[in-house]
Formats: structure tokens, C-alpha cells, sequence
């Protein structure tokens, strides 16, 4: 992961945040607008940008040291997306190069205008500063309200302090709400901001309205979790403080999973290929990745991601910039991901196909690569079918003369070769071999969607 880029003219001096899980809400306006969302540069805190989590610096501080085109060590970092309309986002964070001890792990599960924010394992050694999440940074005035717990606030400059273990709502000028299940560190301002310049940006001064979750100095393993409804009423986000329309079924190490209720989806951020899911119908996966599930009166939408390009490569130095990395083609990977259940594939996929189907559930083998999302529907299969659709490579309908050519273009080699496709390693061994064969042959002939056990 790339984190910031700057010049020694003074461009984005202050920028090192940005690549630290940033989420800023354009939805204010008509049309939408950066100035009617909230977001102005004059008095701007360069080190309090919504959505991430960081040490929390001045703009001199910021400034001290802008060693910038820095490559993380960690992998995960992307998305998966189903219907176009919902997604998670995961980062694994560690400063490889300003504090070393500082790490995090972000996500934010979208369901419709809802955004659930999960941190965990946030930690460093920095006794002198405190780690914060800011949740939003906005302009405001005194004509503007902003909303605490239902009560209205006006004044400038004002302050208030989450309590441990007790809900919080807040909705900002702009139109969000907020809702934060435990108050504990959570921080809620309106003041005047003159933060300082530096460079071309981070001076000026104006009024703004900030809430964060502060996590103290150098913290261990800490957590967090808030919910975002966008461009709500204060009465749908009283609401859904009251009563929660989602749940984290898991947040630690391995995982996170959010599932929501209303639209009966998941998703799932699998940090660990180790993760077992203990709910939903997720049973496993053999790669960190991302995925997505909903499941719909006929069936159930699946969709994943695997966030890692497959560079071959290790950071040697906390800088490292060369022509050779951002310039590498990423590698596509077949990540397998074992649903509960027996399941067959609504049609045929140019990128997804059904390796096994039995006691364990139903396992998809997809081919991911630059870290796109790839969607599928799966329907209910009578016990002991195995669809014929992971077999049909061009995608005809039908198991034929043109699939055979295609698989043995492929017959024999091994995933340690540069044209090898996992597409047609059908057992999932790293190789193109006899046992792919033999269950090629078994389909040849079959329509998709027909059962290699038929006659």
C-alpha cells in the first residue's frame, strides 16, 4: 500500500493521514458539493481526516518529517462489492516508516445508507500522543446544530464526553448520524480551528464541528465501533440507536463480520485463512480475503475479493520506491470459498466454478486478480449433484469439443509456470493433471446446470 505523495514546493506537505482508512461523506448539496458536505481547506486539522486512525499530531509535528512514496508491508487492503450497492472495505495498517509500533485494522461494511466501522488490534508505543478515530471534521456556524443524545447544540465553543458502556448518537450540520454503542473515549467539539500553514495547505482558520473516539497513548489492542447513516433523520438515527439493525458477529485478529438484519446480508473481512465463521453461511475460505453474501428468496449471492496482488516481492528498507514495483502485473490467485450447504451455480461464470460439492458444504473456486470483485448466484442442488457449469471454459452452455481444447491447452502445467490458469485446475492442487481430467470427462457432454451423475 502506497501511502502519500508530496513536493518540495509545498504540495500536500500534510499528508500523511490520508492513507490511514479516510472516509469522507460527499452527500450535502444539490448538486453534491465538497464546501456543502462540510469539507473546507481554511482551518482544516490535517491530522484529524474522519474515518482513519492515528497518532494525533500538530501541523508542525506533521511537518517535521514528510518522507513520503512509502510501501507498507501488509497485504490487505481493497473491497468486494455485491449488487453495486453494498460492500466492505478492510485495511491492515502498519507505519513501516514515522512509528513502526503503530498498527491497525479498519473496515467499513456498507449496507445501503448504512456504514459500520470496525477497528481492532490498534496499538503503538507513542506515550507522548494520543491515538484517536476521528468519526467526522466539519465546518459549522453558529446557525448550525449540532445534535447530541437528541439534544441540539449551537454554541461555539462547546465540549462533550461519551460515558463507558452507554450509547451515543450524533448527527453533524451536514445531515449524518452517528451512533456509537460505547461512549467510551468518544469526544464531541465545536470550536474555531487555526491549526497552522504549511506548505500550500493547512492554514487559514473557520468554525468547525469534530467528534473522535480517543483511544489514550500508547494503546494495546484497542477497539472500536460506530455506525454511519448517511443523509438521515434524527429520528431514523434515534432509531437505530435504540435498536441495532445489524450485528458484529466477529472483531478480532482474524476477522471481521458484520451481518445486517433487514437485508439478511454478511460481510466478511477474513483477515486469517485459519477464520471459522461460527455463523452465517459462510464455513471457510483458503486465502485472507473478503467476501459478501445475501441470500434471496431463490438463492443466495456470493461475491469475493482477494486483496492481495501477489507481488514478489519484500521491503527491505521502511522506504522503498523503485520503478520495478508499481510497474509489476498482479498475479491471479484461485481463492476457494466454502459455503454451507449444497449449492450449484445459477449459470456459467467466466471467473467462479464449483469444485466440490458434499457433507462439507459447497466449495467455489474463483479467480481473482487486481483485486476486482467477482459475483456469482448460487441455487439449491438436489443432494449428490455436481454442476457441470465449472466445467464449460467458454461459456456455451455446454461441456463440449471447444472446452476440450481449451483444457488441454492447459493439460500439464503447474502454477509455478507464467501461463498456467487455475481456471481448469478443477482439484485445486496446483496443477493441471490426471484427476482434472478425469472429471472433465465425467462432464463432457452435460449441458450447464445438468448433474455429472445423469446418464
Amino acid at each position: 500500500m502506497w501511502d502519500f505523495e508530496s513536493s518540495g514546493s509545498g504540495e500536500n506537505q500534510l499528508g500523511r493521514y490520508l492513507s490511514y482508512g479516510s472516509m469522507l461523506i460527499y452527500a450535502g448539496g444539490d448538486p453534491i458539493s465538497r464546501e456543502a458536505s462540510g469539507i473546507e481547506r481554511e482551518g482544516w486539522d490535517w491530522s484529524m481526516w474522519p474515518g482513519t486512525t492515528v497518532i494525533r499530531l500538530s501541523h508542525a509535528e506533521l511537518d517535521q518529517q514528510i518522507d513520503h512514496r512509502n510501501f507498507s508491508d501488509q497485504t490487505f487492503v481493497g473491497g468486494v462489492s455485491l449488487e453495486e450497492r453494498n460492500g466492505v472495505f478492510a485495511l491492515k495498517l502498519h507505519d513501516t516508516v514515522h512509528d513502526t509500533s503503530f498498527r491497525a485494522t479498519k473496515t467499513v461494511f456498507c449496507f445501503d445508507n448504512m456504514l459500520v466501522c470496525l477497528g481492532s488490534d490498534i496499538g503503538n508505543n507513542d506515550r507522548t500522543h494520543s491515538t484517536v478515530t476521528p468519526l467526522f471534521q466539519a465546518t459549522t456556524s453558529a446557525a448550525q446544530s449540532t445534535v447530541v443524545d437528541g439534544n441540539e447544540m449551537q454554541t461555539v465553543p462547546y465540549a462533550s464526553e461519551g460515558s463507558v458502556g452507554q450509547a451515543t448518537w450524533v448527527m453533524d450540520s451536514v445531515g449524518n448520524g452517528y451512533v456509537i454503542p460505547d461512549g467510551n473515549g468518544l469526544k464531541v467539539r465545536r470550536q474555531v480551528q487555526t491549526p497552522g500553514d504549511f506548505g500550500k495547505e493547512g492554514g487559514g482558520r473557520d468554525t468547525f464541528e469534530v467528534a473522535w473516539i480517543d483511544h489514550g497513548s500508547a494503546p494495546q489492542s484497542a477497539s472500536y465501533e460506530y455506525a454511519v447513516l448517511v443523509q438521515a433523520s434524527a429520528v431514523d438515527v434515534g432509531k437505530l440507536a435504540a435498536g441495532s439493525e445489524y450485528e458484529v458477529w466477529q472483531q478480532d485478529r482474524q476477522a471481521h463480520i458484520v451481518h445486517h438484519k433487514g437485508l439478511n446480508a454478511t460481510g466478511y473481512a477474513l483477515f486469517d485463512k485459519s477464520a471459522k465463521p461460527a455463523n452465517g453461511v459462510l464455513a471457510k475460505v483458503d486465502l485472507p480475503s473478503l467476501v459478501m453474501t445475501r441470500q434471496v428468496s431463490d438463492g443466495l449471492l456470493l461475491a469475493a475479493a482477494d486483496p492481495d496482488y501477489g507481488w514478489n516481492w519484500e521491503i527491505q528498507t521502511p522506504h522503498r520506491y523503485t520503478n520495478v514495483i508499481p510497474n509489476q502485473a498482479s498475479i491471479a490467485r484461485t481463492l476457494q470459498v466454502t459455503v454451507k450447504g449444497l449449492w450449484e451455480l445459477d449459470r456459467a461464470y467466466q471467473h467462479a466454478r464449483i469444485v466440490d460439492v458434499g457433507v462439507g458444504g459447497t466449495v467455489v473456486a474463483f479467480t481473482c486478480q487486481d483485486g476486482k470483485a467477482v459475483e456469482v448466484k448460487l441455487v439449491q442442488a438436489v443432494e449428490g449433484d455436481a454442476d457441470a457449469s465449472r466445467l464449460d471454459f467458454d461459456a456455451d452452455g455446454f461441456i463440449g469439443f471447444g472446452d476440450f481444447l481449451r483444457f488441454a491447452g492447459q493439460f500439464g502445467l503447474s502454477d509455478s509456470q507464467v501461463d498456467f490458469d487455475p481456471t481448469f485446475d478443477i482439484d485445486g492442487n496446483g496443477s493441471v493433471g490426471f484427476t482434472d481430467f478425469l472429471v472433465f470427462a465425467s462432464g463432457f457432454g452435460k449441458q450447464v446446470g445438468e448433474s455429472m451423475d445423469s446418464a
